[in-house]
C-alpha cells in the first residue's frame, strides 16, 4: 500500500507527538506527572533486574563449564577412569613400561597437573604402567666364556656379568660355559646379574692341602667353608689317643694340590664320656652331585629358639658330614641354593 506525502506527514506528526508526551511536559496535570514517575521508575527497577539476572546467569554458566582437575596418580585404572567420570572429564589412557612390576595397572603421572581449572569434557591422558619390560634369560651352556661376554655386552645391556668367574674342574675344554645362574628360561626385569660357571679344564687346583691334625674340630669346619673346600667328618675310635674334639688323622697328605672334587676327608676324636644333657654324633646326608657349584646352607635350631646359621659354602660334592656336640632336641637343617634337603634333630 503507498502511503500520500500527507498521510505520511501525518503519522510523523502522530509520532513525535507520542514520543514528547511519554517525557515530562510543563502542561502534564500533576496526576500525570505522577504517574510517569512511577512508571518510569517500575521500567528501570525491571531494567536493572533483567542486566542483574544475565550477570548472575553468565557467571553461574561459566562455572558449570569449567572444572578443576583431580589427582588420580597413584590409583588404579578403574578408579581413576571413575573419578575422571564423576568430574565430567575425558580420558586417553597411554601404557608405558615401569621399573617396578607392583606399579602395573596403576596410573603413574597424568598430562593436566591436579587442581587445574579446564572445560567440562576436557580430555585428561592418564600414563598407566603396564609393568617392566620382561625379558628371558638365554641359555649359555657350550657357550666359550669370550663369545658369551661379547654377545652379552653388545645384545644384552639388562644382563651384567659377575667378575670373577666361577672356575670349574671339568673334562669340558678350558673356558667353556658349563652353567648359569639365574638358569636359562628365567624372566627377568631390568638390570639383572649373571653369574657364569666356566671349565678350569681337568687340571684346575684351588688348594694346597694344610695338616689339620690335633685342631678343633669346629675350627676347621668353618675355615674350610670360608674358603669353600669341601670336607667330611667320620668319628670312628682309633688307637692313638687324642684330644675330644679334635681331629685325629685326615685323608689327604700335607702340601698336596685339591681340586674341588677332593677336599678332605677327617677322623674326629670322639669324647670319652658324655654329660646328661649334650650328646656327640654326626649330621650326614648323601645328595646329587652337582653339575656346578651350589649354595650349601646348615643352620641350627635350639629349643624354643629361633634358627641361626652354622656355617655356609660353595658345593660341589655328593656327601655332607659334620660332627656335633649339643643338646637333645636342636635341629640341624640342611640347605642347597636354599632348598632344605636334610633335616636332623639330635635324641638322646
Amino acid at each position: 500500500m503507498k502511503f500520500s506525502k500527507e498521510k505520511g506527514k501525518e503519522f510523523g506528526e502522530k509520532s513525535v507527538s507520542f514520543l514528547r508526551s511519554l517525557f515530562f511536559n510543563e502542561s502534564d496535570s500533576p496526576e500525570v506527572k505522577t504517574t510517569k514517575v512511577i512508571s518510569y521508575t517500575v521500567l528501570t527497577i525491571m531494567a536493572l533486574c533483567i542486566l542483574l539476572s544475565s550477570v548472575l546467569f553468565s557467571i553461574l554458566f561459566e562455572e558449570r563449564e569449567t572444572i578443576s582437575v583431580p589427582n588420580v596418580t597413584g590409583m588404579p585404572l578403574d578408579e581413576a577412569m571413575e573419578t575422571m567420570q564423576n568430574h565430567f572429564l575425558r580420558v586417553k589412557i597411554n601404557r608405558i613400561n615401569t621399573e617396578d612390576p607392583a606399579d602395573k595397572g596403576i596410573v603413574v603421572s597424568q598430562t593436566k597437573t591436579p587442581g587445574s581449572v579446564v572445560k567440562v569434557d576436557y580430555t585428561v591422558v592418564l600414563n598407566v604402567s603396564k609393568g617392566p619390560v620382561s625379558n628371558k634369560i638365554g641359555d649359555f651352556s657350550g657357550w666359550e666364556i669370550d663369545e658369551t661376554e661379547a654377545y652379552i655386552k653388545a645384545y644384552r645391556s639388562d644382563l651384567t656379568l659377575q667378575y670373577p668367574l666361577s672356575y670349574v674342574v671339568s673334562d669340558r675344554p678350558r673356558g667353556t660355559v658349563l652353567g648359569q645362574d639365574p638358569p636359562a628360561g628365567t624372566e627377568i626385569y631390568g638390570e639383572t646379574p649373571l653369574r657364569l660357571f666356566v671349565s678350569g679344564g681337568s687340571n684346575l687346583y684351588r688348594v694346597r692341602a694344610e695338616n689339620f691334625v690335633g685342631s678343633s674340630y669346629r675350627e676347621t669346619m668353618l675355615l674350610l667353608a670360608s674358603h669353600n673346600i669341601s670336607f667330611r667328618f667320620t668319628a670312628e675310635a682309633s688307637e692313638k689317643k687324642g684330644v675330644p674334639f679334635t681331629i685325629s688323622s685326615q685323608s689327604v697328605e700335607p702340601g698336596r694340590l685339591l681340586s674341588v672334587f677332593d677336599g678332605y676327608v677327617f677322623n674326629v676324636v670322639p669324647p670319652t664320656y658324655t654329660t646328661a644333657d649334650r650328646v656327640f654324633g654326626l649330621v650326614s646326608t648323601t645328595v646329587e652331585r652337582p653339575q656346578v657349584p651350589v649354595l650349601l646352607k646348615v643352620t641350627r635350631t635350639p629349643v624354643n629358639r629361633k634358627e641361626e646359621d652354622y656355617f655356609s659354602m660353595q658345593f660341589m660334592n655328593s656327601e655332607i658330614s659334620f660332627p656335633f656336640y649339643d643338646e637333645p632336641g636342636v635341629v640341624y637343617s640342611v640347605y642347597l641354593d636354599g632348598a632344605p634337603v636334610f633335616i636332623y634333630q639330635v635324641a638322646k
